[in-house]
């Protein structure tokens, strides 16, 4: 639910701020130049991070850095349909038109879709293993695919950095009683493995996948 207020409320203020933004830097292009620079900062940050697997601990803060790109995008329109080349200008106001109505039909008529959308990106469960490691599951697919699953994800706190973390495993399992039931998680500290299992009468005896699943955190 976090993620969808934030992409719903990104999609409708981003826009507006940014013309606020642009509006107040009107007469003050240092300033401009610093908020630019600065978002455009968090935005190489958080894509590095997606690509790596690097994230903060805390979803909200993700999704709010993930989501500052759209408020860069909306800043670059209204500060390009007001450049001096009638190119760029132009550009400008038809790219704004068409992303700002996009989002605005998405965050309104479109609401369903972003909660779909969205769906995969949620943790439906997390469990901290221990001080390092964390456990998450995700659903993968909705009421409207073909494909329904379980994503698990386990992320390891970087020892310099302890509010960031990093991916260390990850894995997909496509059954319907895996979309619909947690797991039954059981973590053993001193081997640093993980073994999963369908909870007692939850899953179908005839699972395409080999009950438990052991997986070992560290090589």
């Amino acid at each position: 639910m976090d993620l969808y207020i934030i992409a719903c409320m990104a999609l409708w203020l981003y826009p507006f701020l940014a013309y606020v933004i642009y509006r107040t830097t009107l007469k003050a292009a240092k300033v401009r130049r610093k908020i630019l620079l600065s978002l455009i900062t968090v935005n190489i940050a958080g894509i590095i991070g997606l690509c790596a697997g690097i994230s903060t601990l805390w979803i909200v803060l993700n999704a709010i850095i993930v989501s500052t790109l759209y408020l860069t995008v909306c800043l670059l329109f209204w500060i390009g349909q007001d450049s001096k080349s009638t190119i760029i200008k132009v550009l400008s106001i038809i790219s704004m038109i068409l992303t700002f109505s996009s989002g605005f039909f998405a965050g309104s008529v479109g609401l369903l879709g972003v909660a779909f959308a969205l769906g995969e990106y949620t943790p439906s469960s997390t469990i901290r293993l221990d001080q390092d490691f964390v456990y998450q599951e995700y659903h993968l697919g909705n009421a409207l695919t073909d494909y329904k699953g379980k994503r698990i994800k386990v992320s390891k706190k970087l020892p310099l950095v302890r509010f960031l973390q990093w991916k260390i495993f990850e894995r997909e399992y496509y059954d319907i009683d895996a979309y619909k039931n947690p797991m039954k998680v059981r973590y053993d500290k001193e081997e640093k493995s993980l073994t999963l299992s369908p909870i007692a009468g939850k899953f179908k005896n005839d699972s395409k996948y080999k009950w438990p699943d052991i997986i070992q955190l560290m090589q």
